[in-house]
């Protein structure tokens, strides 16, 4: 019922819609991130024992791929922050359960 009530409401989609240049940008970064690994990294710059080929290529491919990582990583971690916090929030702040188990 509060699900039905809150999807109405022209506020929820309003904030919602709000986020959808986040969203764009994050699959933008995990696609590309992917097809980095995926195609481009096994093909041309590296061999199956793990030498470098395209030196140059890898050099210019590492500090974007750190940086690329790094901001995905930032950015599920804060997710999965905002996610789990309303259960942390009933879970933990309750009176009638403990952290240590009985007995």
């Amino acid at each position: 019922f509060t699900l039905s009530i809150l999807m109405s409401l022209t506020q929820f989609w309003g904030f919602v819609w709000s986020f959808h240049d986040w969203a764009i940008l994050y699959s933008l970064l995990y696609i590309t991130r992917y097809t980095i690994f995926r195609w481009i990294i096994p093909r041309y710059v590296v061999t199956d024992e793990g030498a470098v080929l395209q030196r140059r290529i890898w050099a210019l491919l590492f500090p974007t791929l750190m940086l690329l990582n790094f901001i995905v990583g930032a950015t599920s971690g804060a997710l999965r922050s905002i996610v789990l916090m309303p259960f942390l929030l009933v879970r933990f702040f309750r009176v009638d359960i403990t952290f240590l188990p009985d007995g």
